[in-house]
This record gives C-alpha cells, structure tokens and sequence, in this order.
C-alpha cells in the first residue's frame, strides 16, 4: 500500500495598507476602515484603473486623528498615463472629491472600532509594538499602546463643550 502525503501552505499577497496620522506622524494601519462604509454604499466605492493583487480593493485611504476625532483625509487610487515615448507610468490620484464632494476633511462617524497600527515598516506581524485607538462614532475615546507582555492606557483628554442654547 503507497500513502502519499502533501502539503502546502497557500499564501496572501500582502496587501497595501491604508495609512493614519497620528501625533503628526504616519502610519499603516491593520484594517480597512473605509470598507463599512462601501459595503452601505457600494455605489461611491472609487472606479479603480489598476487591478492589482496587493491592492485588491482598489484604493488608499489615509485618515488622521485631529482635536480627538477621526477624519478621512484623502482616498487615493492608481492610475496608469503615458509619457511622451509611450511608456506607461503608473502614479497616485485622489478621489476623495468624487467620494465626498466638496469636503476636504471627512469626519468618520460611521466608525465604532479599534483600529491598530504599528511603528513598523510593515503592517503584517504580531511581533511589534501596537498602538490601538478606541474610537465611538468617529470619536477617539481612548488610546491603548502595547509592548509585548505589557500594555498601557494612554487618557485622552475631551473639551467639554457647552450645551446649545436655544
């Protein structure tokens, strides 16, 4: 009798992440936060010009948190022109005014999750340090930052603001 056995290991590409700006600085994130909104609303998900494995949604969000809210800043999708000996150049394009016409900043508010990011170049591996923003309709309401075997809560300081008379 003759056993034969296989294995193998089916692999991902690695997949472009969107990117936040947090404390002036820019990092990947480990999600797509942007998808919930496309799942509601399929009909604004940007045309996208270039398919590519590394990016199969298509597109690049890049968010920021600013006075303890968090804001969609760009989308940006490829796009493949011509120079004048007829190479193809491939470049970045925003639509985020395509998306949402006339806003330069988007507040999320469609968003109550944790998002994650890491200092790393990539943000592929559970081997790093995490930073985890708590955030409730597009407001951040605390910030969590890990080392591994330790974990610190950072408070984050709300203004109070003055009930509308009226």
């Amino acid at each position: 009798m003759l056993f034969l056995s296989v294995n193998s290991t089916v692999f991902g590409s690695f997949q472009a992440p969107d990117r936040i700006i947090y404390s002036g600085k820019e990092y990947k994130l480990f999600g797509y936060p942007l998808e919930s909104f496309f799942a509601k609303y399929p009909d604004k998900r940007p045309k996208v010009e270039i398919i590519s494995t590394g990016l199969w949604r298509g597109y690049i969000a890049t968010f920021e948190i600013k006075d303890n809210q968090l804001f969609l800043k760009d989308i940006e999708i490829q796009i493949s022109t011509k120079d004048e000996k007829g190479n193809h150049i491939n470049s970045w394009k925003s639509v985020l005014n395509d998306v949402f016409p006339n806003q330069e900043l988007v507040k999320v508010d469609w968003i109550t999750e944790l998002l994650k990011f890491s200092s790393e170049r990539y943000a592929s591996s559970s081997m790093y340090d995490y930073t985890l923003l708590e955030i409730d309709n597009g407001n951040l309401k605390k910030v969590l930052c890990t080392e591994i075997g330790k974990l610190k809560s950072i408070d984050v300081v709300i203004p109070s603001i003055p009930p509308i008379s009226r």
